[in-house]
């Protein structure tokens, strides 16, 4: 007979041992999305610092708005628009007191948006 300290023991080792293999994300998927977690990860890296600063150019408004969504879904906070058209958009983070600000300035002679001012400091933890 093996008692109950026993079996929670094993319990406890056996899903120890399991998280230790999800965080590299080797092989694991995601049931509710389907999503396989080593894809994500190896995304979520390279997302972390696809932007780069000030001077940086998009090619247009829609590609710097996939791009902050990318940028903070890896750093892990949440945005809004300060401002959002065609010729300008202001991005703040939504956490109060936070410094974080990016705004990206088009222009009619020049294709693109580029990148004018951009503060990456966050007063909370991120990513």
């Amino acid at each position: 007979l093996r008692t109950s300290e026993a079996v929670m023991h094993e319990r406890c080792s056996d899903s120890e041992s399991a998280s230790d293999s999800d965080d590299d994300g080797e092989g694991v998927v995601w049931a509710r999305s389907g999503v396989e977690a080593e894809d994500y990860i190896r995304r979520r890296r390279i997302w972390k610092h696809v932007i780069k600063g000030v001077g940086q150019m998009f090619s247009s408004a829609d590609s710097f708005r996939y791009t902050i969504w990318k940028y903070a879904l890896a750093n892990r906070f949440d945005y809004y628009f300060v401002r959002n058209c065609r010729q300008r958009i202001a991005v703040k983070c939504t956490a109060e007191g936070c410094k974080f600000y990016i705004c990206v300035r088009g222009h009619v002679k020049m294709d693109g948006m580029l990148v004018k001012d951009f503060v990456s400091e966050h007063v909370h933890t991120v990513g």
